[in-house]
């Protein structure tokens, strides 16, 4: 996905589980649309999220896993959205469980 795109500066990307599928995900910039996409688009849900920090997530990748499942056990976590992947940089992600 990263090679399709003009430059890394300043985008975002994301990661979502739907329907046990991992979805890479960045967001699209009025620009992007100067050519045809090479992927398909698609919206994340959005509305409030409980989040955790992972810094240096690229040495605790087996981190992100556990954390989202602790995070679902929330009481006020609301299953109809997805948990998503936030890559703030290569040294923070976090992670966003969606809340009622």
């Amino acid at each position: 996905m990263e090679g399709k795109l003009t430059t890394l500066r300043g985008r975002r990307f994301y990661g979502v589980v739907v329907d046990g599928q991992y979805r890479a995900c960045v967001a699209i910039r009025p620009e992007d649309y100067d050519d045809a996409l090479p992927h398909p688009t698609w919206v994340i849900p959005g509305g409030k999220f409980a989040r955790r920090k992972l810094a240096h997530w690229e040495q605790h990748r087996h981190l992100i896993g556990e954390t989202i499942l602790q995070m679902r056990e929330r009481a006020d976590f609301d299953a109809s959205r997805y948990c998503i992947e936030y890559y703030r940089s290569q040294r923070e992600l976090l992670l966003m469980a969606p809340v009622l």
